[in-house]
């Protein structure tokens, strides 16, 4: 259709979606978890200057569109949105100003405390608020079966990535503030 219309050779193609449902994965039907299942969208970019084959790993967020859109164009990101400018990495850049992480919050109404989930390279990092956190290595557990902060409590390896992630996670925000204020939000509707 774009190229029918002309404008193939003008036109960035951004594609994504919503969360996914769990489809009976972690014996859940819903889109209420911080599975990746859940969690984890496709986002495809084309177009001009956009180098075909380019695959970004460090994990990007659905937040970081906006701003790419907006430097493809040349236009200057307005300073209260969040996210990042993936521009520079589809066009097969190293861009150091990527975070390290992607975060992902849950909040639903009638549960006891929000979630928070941190991807960082093949480490995934978990935390409700009122809860323990948990710990995946996604490189070796893809479907999240293994949760090391049970299985490997007394491992430097492990206590060392949960606290590495949470402070990453508290560089972001309060999980409990965050969590006070979503309780606040739904107690109001």
């Amino acid at each position: 259709a774009l190229e029918e219309a002309g404008i193939h050779d003008e036109t960035l193609v951004v594609y994504s979606s919503d969360h996914a449902g769990n489809c009976g994965e972690h014996r859940a039907l819903d889109h209420g978890g911080l599975t990746e299942e859940s969690i984890r969208v496709p986002l495809v970019m084309a177009g001009p200057e956009v180098q075909a084959g380019t695959v970004v790993e460090t994990p990007v967020s659905v937040l970081d569109i906006f701003p790419s859109i907006c430097e493809s164009l040349g236009l200057a990101l307005p300073q209260d949105k969040l996210g990042v400018s993936l521009w520079g990495a589809s066009r097969g850049a190293s861009d150091p100003a990527l975070p390290e992480f992607a975060l992902c919050q849950f909040h639903a109404t009638g549960y006891p405390g929000s979630g928070f989930a941190l991807r960082a390279g093949e480490w995934k990092y978990v935390e409700c608020v009122g809860e323990r956190p948990m710990l995946f290595h996604l490189g070796k557990d893809p479907f999240e079966m293994h949760d090391l902060v049970v299985e490997r409590p007394n491992d430097p390896e492990v206590t060392a990535t949960v606290r590495r992630m949470r402070q990453m996670l508290c560089g972001v925000c309060s999980p409990e503030a965050v969590d006070a204020r979503a309780k606040a939000d739904q107690s109001a509707l």
